[in-house]
């Protein structure tokens, strides 16, 4: 329609006032009606049309039993108008096609009853009974978490676990008065470590205080904590490059094993005669006629064979590796015995 058609208009007479409505079919204004002038939203249409004829407007549960619908769905004029202008030829064979709770709904509201059937008053009595039942469950649940920690903090302070307001009052007293003496404790050891500071600077000792009391302690009990730290780090590094050069010279002296073995069988694959054809199985004899320099089975020419050359020199190679990896696991392991040299004296 939008591609033969610019717009859509009737006109009517809605108790003897004549209204128009026009709805645009171009781009960008086919979500907008205009009723008498107003213009207006499609999705606002049928709350102004039902306003105009003097309708009630109506919300209806979403399902036949309202205690068990869980939303409100709105009772548009299309849905009303639908049962009286319909392509069907009888209302029986529209009316099987629509949702039960719909066709009660549009029968209750053509005769009249709607307003006083779909107040709404199930519905909102069972959906607050739903909430109800979700506060209470996140209610319970909240208690039974609470109860939980409660339980789990006790237990790691070794502590009674409380099982009334009077006794989690009690307990916070008793903790309350621990607190207040660890701190009267440590303000009290303050002052004397202040008192003790304040000495050893008058007496001009900037390397040691009276009484035993070093103010360089903490100084150098954290210089030696990070020293030790970095040492840790370097002998797990170290380690972890010691196993990691083991495991590829052992991968290495593994080739170089496998590369005799080859080596080894190019020896005895050539030293085999051949006397049946690998093809038809005929018995060959080596001392037939055949040209120089060819093979005796298929007179192809025989070159040299370069698998014992090629070997040789894969196993030099894998040699030198082998070599280069042992004096890395060498010097891998003198820094490794020096790095833990602190850890042994220690």
């Amino acid at each position: 329609m939008a591609d033969e058609y610019v717009e859509v208009s009737v006109e009517l007479t809605l108790d003897g006032a004549p209204t128009e409505i026009r709805r645009s079919l171009q781009y960008g204004r086919q979500n907008k009606v205009v009723l008498d002038g107003d213009e207006f939203p499609v999705g606002e249409f049928s709350d102004g049309i039902l306003h105009k004829l003097g309708w009630p407007i109506l919300s209806i549960p979403k399902g036949i039993q309202a205690t068990t619908a869980t939303e409100l769905t709105p009772l548009t004029f299309r849905s009303v108008l639908r049962h009286i202008y319909r392509n069907e030829d009888s209302w029986t064979q529209f009316a099987d096609k629509e949702q039960e709770f719909l066709r009660r709904a549009v029968i209750s509201y053509l005769l009249g009853f709607a307003p006083t059937r779909y107040s709404n008053h199930d519905f909102e009595l069972a959906a607050a009974q739903r909430r109800l039942a979700q506060a209470q469950a996140a209610e319970r649940e909240v208690h039974d978490s609470t109860d939980r920690a409660v339980a789990a903090v006790c237990e790691n302070l070794q502590l009674p676990t409380p099982r009334s307001e009077q006794q989690v009052n009690s307990i916070r007293t008793d903790l309350r008065a621990e607190l207040d003496a660890v701190v009267r404790q440590r303000s009290q050891l303050t002052r004397e470590v202040q008192h003790l500071v304040a000495r050893g600077r008058q007496e001009g000792d900037a390397g040691a205080v009276s009484h035993g009391y070093d103010a360089t302690l903490s100084h150098q009990y954290e210089q030696a904590t990070q020293s030790l730290t970095t040492t840790a780090e370097t002998v797990a590094g170290l380690e972890q490059v010691l196993t990691a050069h083991m495991q590829s010279h052992n991968t290495v002296r593994a080739e170089i094993a496998r590369m005799e073995r080859l080596l080894a069988s190019v020896d005895i694959f050539d030293s085999l005669p051949v006397r049946l054809c690998p093809a038809c199985e005929q018995k060959i004899d080596i001392h037939r006629d055949h040209p120089e320099g060819t093979c005796y089975v298929c007179t192809q020419p025989v070159t040299e064979d370069q698998r014992r050359r090629r070997g040789e020199l894969e196993k030099r190679s894998l040699a030198a590796e082998a070599d280069d990896l042992q004096e890395v696991i060498a010097r891998t392991s003198r820094d490794l015995d020096q790095a833990k040299r602190p850890f042994q004296l220690a």
